[in-house]
């Protein structure tokens, strides 16, 4: 009794050991990747945060423009994939750039990309996400 009592520990064990490897290993995610290029005057704009907001229902998605002019967009959740489907994109340019919208223009510090760039009801740039790797370039002189 005692080692049938034993073999069935060590075959249940086995069972959820191999239950264990077969879910995390066929587990994917589900998603869009979006990344991307921001160009503006002819080179690379390095500075701020490009958000995606959503067309209707939905959570905006964000990415912190590299020196480089590229970014990766990331969920809420702080991880890579967003829900597929149709997105506004905006170009937060950072706080000093942003709080400069005076219409005085006389004001020193002026907005590092145009004010349409920054508010998802004036933005111009529209784009359809899809379902695995998205690769968008937004070059700003173009809008």
């Amino acid at each position: 009794m005692a080692n049938s009592v034993r073999h069935l520990r060590r075959l249940l064990t086995i069972w959820l050991l191999a239950c264990c490897l077969i879910s995390s290993g066929c587990r994917t995610e589900t998603g869009a990747l979006v990344r991307g290029k921001v160009t503006y005057k002819g080179k690379p704009f390095d500075k701020g945060t490009v958000m995606f907001y959503p067309n209707g229902k939905g959570q905006a998605s964000y990415g912190r423009i590299q020196p480089d002019g590229t970014f990766q967009l990331m969920n809420p959740h702080k991880t890579e994939r967003i829900a597929p489907g149709k997105y506004v994109a905006v170009i937060l340019a950072g706080n000093d750039e942003i709080a400069a919208m005076k219409e005085d223009p006389s004001y020193p510090v002026q907005p590092a990309v145009p004010f349409k760039f920054s508010s998802a009801s004036s933005s111009p740039l529209k784009y359809e996400v899809e379902l695995g790797d998205n690769d968008f370039d937004i070059n700003l002189d173009k809008m």
